[in-house]
């Protein structure tokens, strides 16, 4: 008789599960939001505040950021994680928030003056 052999493999089908902390932060035209997961994965989309980027906290803190946003008030953003086989989490909304950004006006350089003799 031949020998026989078996492979076991586990079947990932168990969506990512994501919490709000329900804070958004803004700092200047840069708006942070943290979010609680219990499954690595990647940003999907971010819809009206645009892409995100992402930085992990811990290994279930991931802190999203919304970079040069406009001066509006944001009301229509979500955010969707896929894990590392394309299972997807839920829609997470992220509560409304208001960039108000007034940038500080330019230091003018001082015009040198020339002095002749």
């Amino acid at each position: 008789m031949g020998a026989e052999s078996m492979v076991m493999f586990r079947i990932d089908n168990t969506n990512p599960n994501i919490t709000g902390s329900g804070i958004v932060i803004v700092n200047g035209n840069v708006a942070q939001y943290d979010v609680v997961l219990n499954k690595f994965g990647s940003i999907a989309y971010s819809w009206a505040c645009g892409q995100a980027s992402g930085m992990m906290i811990t290994p279930n803190l991931l802190r999203l950021k919304y970079l040069n946003l406009a001066n509006a008030t944001y009301n229509d953003c979500s955010v969707m994680i896929v894990d590392l086989v394309g299972n997807k989490s839920d829609i997470l909304p992220i509560p409304l928030f208001v960039v108000n950004y007034n940038p500080p006006a330019p230091t003018p350089v001082p015009t040198p003056i020339v002095c002749t003799v």
